[in-house]
């Protein structure tokens, strides 16, 4: 019986396969942009016309048999300004959307997505999803499994006599 570590040898020796299909399809999507290198790091940046203040910036490194993708996210351009409150799906950083907020905790990391349980300043609880650093939604969230709503309560019992 073959064991999974030979299947995987198979496949042949590592290549930038996919990192260079991601990045294939990024040029052909993308308004504009820019490259620079450092050695055998190269950090790309794309521009598309559906976010005209962001870039999605891809950092990667070509040395080795393969390329090792070390970050890819989306930043705001120089000189755009963040939306102002409340933080709005696809127009607003991670960075940005959680400094108005009160982080009661983080619901999921895995990969390029992140999600947050926030209070805000009237005391309702919310959901907020990112995708490789950019909004992609706000709702309200009434209870987890097992936990029972509050909306603020907790806070206002801890601070009765």
């Amino acid at each position: 019986m073959r064991r999974e570590w030979q299947r995987v040898t198979d496949l042949g020796p590592a290549r930038p396969g996919r990192m260079y299909a991601t990045l294939e399809f990024l040029k052909g999507a993308r308004v504009g942009g820019s490259r620079r290198t450092n050695g055998s790091l190269v950090v790309e940046r794309h521009r598309f016309a559906t976010w005209p203040d962001f870039e999605y910036e891809v950092e990667y490194d070509t040395d080795g048999p393969g390329w090792m993708l070390n970050r890819a996210e989306f930043v705001r351009l120089s000189g755009s300004m963040p939306p102002d409150a409340p933080p709005a799906p696809w127009r607003c950083l991670k960075n940005e959307a959680l400094a108005g907020f009160e982080v009661l905790r983080e619901i999921d990391s895995w990969g390029s997505y992140d999600s947050y349980e926030v209070r805000d300043a009237d005391g309702a609880r919310l959901f907020l999803s990112f995708s490789h650093g950019l909004l992609l939604e706000v709702a309200p969230l009434e209870s987890l499994p097992g936990q029972p709503a509050d909306h603020g309560q907790d806070e206002a019992r801890r601070q009765q006599p």
